[in-house]
Protein backbone atom coordinates (compact mmCIF):
# COMPACT_ATOMS: atom_id res chain seq x y z
CA UNK A 1 0.00 0.00 0.00
CA UNK A 2 3.01 2.33 0.75
CA UNK A 3 4.30 1.84 -2.58
CA UNK A 4 1.32 2.62 -4.19
CA UNK A 5 0.91 5.85 -2.11
CA UNK A 6 4.87 7.22 -3.24
CA UNK A 7 3.91 6.06 -7.21
CA UNK A 8 0.65 7.93 -6.93
CA UNK A 9 2.84 11.05 -5.64
CA UNK A 10 5.21 10.99 -7.97
CA UNK A 11 8.13 10.85 -6.06
CA UNK A 12 10.73 8.41 -6.88
CA UNK A 13 8.49 6.24 -9.15
CA UNK A 14 11.00 5.34 -11.62
CA UNK A 15 12.52 2.96 -9.22
CA UNK A 16 9.56 1.03 -8.03
CA UNK A 17 8.59 0.90 -11.75
CA UNK A 18 12.09 -0.93 -12.50
CA UNK A 19 11.80 -3.14 -9.71
CA UNK A 20 8.30 -4.48 -10.46
CA UNK A 21 9.97 -5.11 -14.12
CA UNK A 22 12.02 -7.44 -12.52
CA UNK A 23 9.98 -8.96 -10.27
CA UNK A 24 9.80 -12.60 -10.59
CA UNK A 25 8.52 -16.15 -8.42
CA UNK A 26 10.07 -16.58 -4.81
CA UNK A 27 13.13 -18.69 -5.56
CA UNK A 28 13.91 -17.32 -8.98
CA UNK A 29 16.23 -15.00 -9.85
CA UNK A 30 15.54 -11.28 -10.57
CA UNK A 31 16.12 -10.43 -14.54
CA UNK A 32 16.31 -7.05 -16.06
CA UNK A 33 12.70 -6.86 -18.12
CA UNK A 34 11.30 -10.07 -17.06
CA UNK A 35 7.62 -8.16 -17.22
CA UNK A 36 8.06 -5.19 -19.64
CA UNK A 37 3.95 -4.84 -19.34
CA UNK A 38 4.12 -3.80 -15.98
CA UNK A 39 5.52 -0.87 -17.64
CA UNK A 40 2.10 0.43 -18.44
CA UNK A 41 0.41 -0.59 -15.33
CA UNK A 42 2.75 1.79 -13.13
CA UNK A 43 2.46 4.60 -16.05
CA UNK A 44 -1.48 4.35 -15.62
CA UNK A 45 -1.40 4.12 -12.24
CA UNK A 46 1.18 7.05 -11.81
CA UNK A 47 -1.08 9.10 -14.02
CA UNK A 48 -4.56 8.26 -12.89
CA UNK A 49 -3.35 7.81 -8.84
CA UNK A 50 -1.57 11.82 -9.23
CA UNK A 51 -5.15 13.07 -11.26
CA UNK A 52 -7.10 11.26 -8.31
CA UNK A 53 -5.45 13.04 -5.37
CA UNK A 54 -5.12 16.23 -7.02
CA UNK A 55 -8.69 16.82 -7.90
CA UNK A 56 -9.54 15.55 -3.99
CA UNK A 57 -6.82 18.49 -2.79
CA UNK A 58 -8.91 21.16 -5.53
CA UNK A 59 -12.29 19.68 -3.87
CA UNK A 60 -11.17 20.12 -0.79
CA UNK A 61 -9.64 23.66 -1.08
CA UNK A 62 -12.58 24.91 -3.36
CA UNK A 63 -15.15 23.43 -0.99
CA UNK A 64 -13.26 25.70 2.30
CA UNK A 65 -13.13 28.59 0.09
CA UNK A 66 -17.12 28.73 -0.60
CA UNK A 67 -17.48 27.93 3.09
CA UNK A 68 -15.84 30.68 4.12
CA UNK A 69 -17.52 33.27 1.29
CA UNK A 70 -20.68 31.99 2.11
CA UNK A 71 -19.82 33.16 5.89
CA UNK A 72 -18.36 36.51 4.61
CA UNK A 73 -21.25 37.16 2.26
CA UNK A 74 -22.68 40.59 3.04
CA UNK A 75 -26.49 39.70 2.95
CA UNK A 76 -25.68 36.75 5.38
CA UNK A 77 -27.24 38.48 8.43
CA UNK A 78 -30.68 38.88 6.69
CA UNK A 79 -33.48 36.77 6.98
CA UNK A 80 -34.45 34.48 4.28
CA UNK A 81 -37.15 36.98 2.17
CA UNK A 82 -34.64 39.84 2.44
CA UNK A 83 -32.06 37.95 1.29
CA UNK A 84 -34.45 37.16 -1.57
CA UNK A 85 -35.18 41.23 -1.99
CA UNK A 86 -31.56 41.93 -2.20
CA UNK A 87 -30.70 39.68 -4.75
CA UNK A 88 -33.51 40.35 -7.03
CA UNK A 89 -32.24 44.04 -6.38
CA UNK A 90 -29.04 43.04 -7.64
CA UNK A 91 -30.47 41.01 -10.84
CA UNK A 92 -32.18 44.27 -11.45
CA UNK A 93 -29.53 46.38 -11.41
CA UNK A 94 -27.01 44.27 -13.45
CA UNK A 95 -29.57 43.83 -15.98
CA UNK A 96 -29.55 45.60 -19.66
CA UNK A 97 -32.26 46.24 -21.84
CA UNK A 98 -32.99 44.25 -24.85
CA UNK A 99 -32.99 46.68 -28.07
CA UNK A 100 -36.34 45.56 -30.00
CA UNK A 101 -36.00 46.93 -33.96
CA UNK A 102 -38.37 48.86 -34.92
CA UNK A 103 -41.62 47.72 -36.61
CA UNK A 104 -41.00 48.36 -40.90
CA UNK A 105 -44.53 51.01 -41.63
CA UNK A 106 -44.34 49.68 -45.91
CA UNK A 107 -44.56 46.16 -47.48
CA UNK A 108 -40.86 46.39 -48.73
CA UNK A 109 -39.37 47.19 -45.11
CA UNK A 110 -41.66 44.42 -43.80
CA UNK A 111 -40.77 42.07 -46.49
CA UNK A 112 -36.79 43.33 -45.80
CA UNK A 113 -36.94 42.57 -42.00
CA UNK A 114 -38.84 39.11 -42.46
CA UNK A 115 -35.65 38.19 -44.75
CA UNK A 116 -33.42 39.55 -42.22
CA UNK A 117 -34.54 37.74 -39.16
CA UNK A 118 -35.29 34.28 -41.25
CA UNK A 119 -33.11 31.64 -39.68
CA UNK A 120 -31.49 30.85 -43.13
CA UNK A 121 -30.26 34.45 -43.86
CA UNK A 122 -26.94 33.72 -42.73
CA UNK A 123 -26.39 30.66 -44.17
CA UNK A 124 -27.07 32.46 -47.27
CA UNK A 125 -24.96 35.72 -46.70
CA UNK A 126 -21.76 33.23 -45.86
CA UNK A 127 -22.50 30.70 -48.88
CA UNK A 128 -22.90 34.05 -51.29
CA UNK A 129 -19.33 35.52 -49.39
CA UNK A 130 -18.11 32.24 -50.28
CA UNK A 131 -19.21 32.19 -53.93
CA UNK A 132 -17.84 35.53 -54.55
CA UNK A 133 -14.23 34.77 -53.31
CA UNK A 134 -14.39 31.55 -55.76
CA UNK A 135 -15.50 33.23 -58.12
CA UNK A 136 -12.65 36.36 -57.68
CA UNK A 137 -10.21 33.59 -57.12
CA UNK A 138 -11.40 32.25 -61.19
CA UNK A 139 -10.88 35.32 -62.55
CA UNK A 140 -7.33 36.26 -61.10
CA UNK A 141 -5.69 32.52 -62.01
CA UNK A 142 -3.11 32.26 -64.82
CA UNK A 143 -2.39 36.02 -64.73
CA UNK A 144 0.86 37.65 -64.57
CA UNK A 145 2.41 38.39 -61.13
CA UNK A 146 3.20 42.17 -62.83
CA UNK A 147 0.20 43.15 -62.96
Amino acid sequence: MATLFVISNISSWQDYMFIGTKVGDVDEIWEKGRHPYMVFYFIAFMVFGSFFLLNLFIGVVVSSFNQQQELLRPNNGLSAKLNEWANIKLLVLMSEPVPMPREAKTKFGKFCQACIFNKYFDMIISFLIFLNMIILTLKWEGQSDTI
